[in-house]
């Protein structure tokens, strides 16, 4: 008789076989308590949607408050006081 796997083979198998059954009872438990208790789920999908929709509107307030810093230290916003042009040609002589 030959063998074409290796134990380890064989115990990577096992591991991703018992993480799946693992998540696919956690997935049922879930579906069971939402088909028991479906108000309080959906208060608690509402809390989840607007933690994360407060989460994203900071994020994106951060990101332009950032982009404005950018633009007063790069000068974007407008014409620069007290800029010399140095021209080389000036010093030849």
């Amino acid at each position: 008789m030959f063998r074409f796997h290796s134990s380890q083979f064989s115990q990577a198998t096992k591991g991703i076989a018992s993480g799946v059954l693992t998540a696919g009872i956690a997935l049922l438990c879930f579906g069971g308590l939402i088909i028991a208790l479906p108000a309080v789920f959906i208060f608690i999908a509402a809390g989840f949607f607007f933690l994360i929709g407060m989460s994203v509107v900071g994020y994106a307030i951060r990101l332009f408050l950032t982009a404005h810093q950018m633009d007063k230290a790069t000068g974007a916003g407008g014409d620069r006081e007290n800029v010399r042009i140095h021209d080389p040609s000036d010093h030849i002589s």
